[in-house]
């Protein structure tokens, strides 16, 4: 069966899960009017994006030392280390405004309170436009102060959002710690 396949030019692949709701016609008419938004307000508006992830800070080395024929162990306690919530904000023309380090998981009081901070590190008189996605700790978050306006992402939207990709560039490195 597999050279019919190779021959038909088929190859078994890792399969990765794809939500049916992320092809939908009526999300997908939510990224077109987010793209739309966002053309007519980027150039007049600084939007900055804003997003966060968590990380478990308890490691463990997976490889270890034996001699020969014997197995490698290491002795480990029946629980796992805190969680870390590294918040981020980043804007096009800027680059990164915010980044702070929290112990635990992100709320919508913590929501907030991270808002207001990135929006001390802005112009106060400028116009500034945050833009997140919408896990539950997102949901109405309080105003973070004049000249803001909150705009949250489209649902299954995680490639509009630059700061998912800066994220996705410091977690190998994190991780191979």
């Amino acid at each position: 069966m597999s050279r019919t396949l190779q021959v038909m030019l088929h190859r078994v692949n890792l399969a990765r899960p794809l939500p049916a709701e992320r092809n939908r016609p009526d999300m997908i008419h939510k990224r077109y009017d987010y793209a739309s938004w966002f053309m007519r307000h980027a150039e007049v508006s600084h939007c900055v994006f804003s997003d966060e992830c968590g990380y478990n800070i308890w490691t463990a080395r997976n490889q270890g030392r034996a001699r020969i024929g014997d197995k490698a162990y290491r002795q480990v306690c029946g629980q796992r280390g805190r969680n870390v919530t590294v918040a981020l904000a980043i804007s096009p023309t800027n680059g990164l405004v915010f980044h702070s380090a929290i112990i635990g998981g992100m709320n919508t009081q913590r929501f907030s309170d991270v808002l207001a901070q990135k929006r001390l590190n802005l112009d106060p008189d400028e116009n500034i436009i945050f833009i997140y996605d919408g896990p539950p700790a997102h949901h109405s978050p309080a105003d973070p102060g004049q000249n803001t306006e909150l705009k949250k992402l489209p649902p299954y939207s995680p490639f509009l959002n630059i700061v998912e990709q800066s994220i996705s560039v410091f977690i190998p490195p994190i991780i191979a710690e």
